[in-house]
């Protein structure tokens, strides 16, 4: 199908994708202050957090703004 362009008056070509050809969107990995990397990258894995020794709380009871609460944090292993 082809159209015009409002704001240039050019002709575009509009196409229609099927459900078979839409790309799924993948979400972006979420990653939390203490993580070195996104869960899941290779040469990183799973540790402790440093910051509340993986209870997931600070001194005064809220989420670890390290690791949101979890108490895990994803850093980079091995290496050389």
């Amino acid at each position: 199908m082809s159209t015009t362009d409002p704001s240039s008056g050019d002709s575009i070509v509009v196409t229609e994708s099927t459900e078979s050809e839409s790309s799924v969107v993948q979400p972006e990995p979420t990653i939390k202050p203490g993580d070195d990397a996104p869960e899941g990258t290779p040469g990183t894995g799973e540790n402790v957090c440093p910051h509340c020794n993986g209870e997931g709380r600070d001194a005064e009871g809220n989420d670890c703004p390290v690791c949101g609460g979890t108490g895990k944090v994803n850093t980079g292993v091995g290496g050389g």
